[in-house]
């Protein structure tokens, strides 16, 4: 607000001749009007801007891609535990009518769906019974919803049935997500402003007469401005186990 009030007094000390003739009149307008456009466009910088030549954080994160999959892009990650993996994407196929790209990641091959208004994950879930596979889920599966705003939320649940063994399986599953922080990390591979911390809940059941399961998955990530996800933890609500890993090297191109 200094902006305004400093440029307000100034206006109001300035001995500004009113009577504007002919074409600076048509052009300019009076001096109350002058004051009162200059004071407009000063408004809109304090509050687009947070004061002329001050970064705003909210337009500052609509400029950014949180999430840039390009073909060529790499992220390299750490578990606590040491293990490491590598994401690459190496190029783009279509997945069930959906132009996608297709991923490496360590050597296991996952294909990823970025759309104007949310990203998703093919998944493909099986059961072995009797020496046999059974698929029991596949789909696209949202993950996101872009752009990341404070406080989105979303969910994509599914409901299937197949038959095992001259019976029937049925599953459910759904994936709960919601936008919950905004965060600056640290880590050996740099230090991230402006990152979105993203809370998801994973759950999924299946009930037959031969068998029965249920679990549900805790989830935390973190996306950085331009680079994607640096940071992710999980714990498995059931056995109470958890599991973190992050970013330790990345090359990505806008």
């Amino acid at each position: 607000m200094i902006y305004l009030t400093s440029f307000l007094y100034f206006l109001q000390c300035q001995n500004v001749n009113d009577s504007y003739t002919g074409w600076s009149r048509l052009f300019l307008g009076t001096k109350s009007q002058v004051r009162s456009s200059v004071l407009l466009s000063l408004l809109l910088c304090e509050i687009l801007f947070g004061g002329c030549g001050r970064r705003n954080p909210l337009l500052f994160r609509l400029s950014k891609d949180y999430l840039p999959l390009t073909v060529g892009n790499s992220w390299e990650y750490i578990y606590s535990d040491g293990y490491t993996f590598s994401v690459v994407i190496d190029t783009t196929e279509t997945k069930e009518s959906r132009l996608a790209f297709r991923l490496m990641k360590n050597y296991q091959t996952e294909y990823w769906w970025k759309g104007e208004g949310d990203f998703a994950e093919y998944v493909s879930y099986s059961v072995y019974f009797g020496g046999d596979e059974y698929s029991v889920e596949k789909r696209w599966r949202k993950h996101l919803v872009l752009p990341l705003v404070m406080g989105n939320k979303w969910e994509d649940p599914y409901q299937g049935t197949t038959l095992i063994a001259g019976t029937t399986l049925d599953r459910e599953s759904n994936l709960e997500g919601e936008v919950v922080g905004i965060e600056k990390i640290n880590l050996p591979s740099g230090n991230f402003e402006e990152c979105y911390k993203v809370h998801l809940v994973y759950s999924s059941k299946m009930i037959s007469p031969l068998f029965s399961t249920a679990e549900t998955l805790l989830v935390d990530e973190w996306y950085a401005p331009d680079v994607g996800l640096i940071k992710r933890w999980e714990k498995d609500k059931t056995s109470g186990e958890v599991k973190q890993y992050f970013l330790t090297k990345y090359s990505v191109k806008k």
